[in-house]
């Protein structure tokens, strides 16, 4: 009976612990391809940033600008030598906050952003990173 009893405790601590650390894994995944994200100039290309295969997405996004116009933001793969690659489905944001652009993009490898307005004033910030559900 004390064997039987000691057996389902260790069994249910055990399942517990693997639990834990598989959400500690999780998590970290997550937050690891997760960039804060700045354009500040218009007709201009952010930093360079490495994303998985998973689809991309700019979110969330506040967007400011002088004339409170929208902004066209595109998703280039940074490719070797400057031979970069634009990712299909260019996104126009509107002015205001918790704006979200998204893309397919083309696999595992480092991807930057590119911004085209009407006004120079401009300022896009928000976390570049593989696509969630949140």
């Amino acid at each position: 009976m004390k064997i039987t009893i000691i057996k389902t405790v260790a069994t249910i601590i055990t399942a517990i612990t693997l639990i834990a650390a598989l959400s500690v894994v999780c998590f970290a995944t997550y937050y690891s391809n997760q960039h804060w994200y700045v354009l500040s100039k218009r007709n201009t290309n952010g930093s360079s940033e490495y994303l998985s295969e998973q689809k991309k997405e700019y979110n969330p996004v506040s967007v400011n600008t002088g004339d409170k116009s929208s902004v066209t933001v595109s998703l280039w793969e940074d490719l070797f030598l400057g031979f970069d690659q634009l990712c299909p489905n260019n996104q126009v944001l509107d002015y205001g906050n918790n704006r979200r652009a998204w893309w397919y993009g083309n696999g595992e490898g480092n991807y930057f952003l590119y911004a085209e307005a009407s006004t120079s004033d401009i300022c896009l910030s928000g976390y570049l990173r593989n696509y969630s559900i949140n």
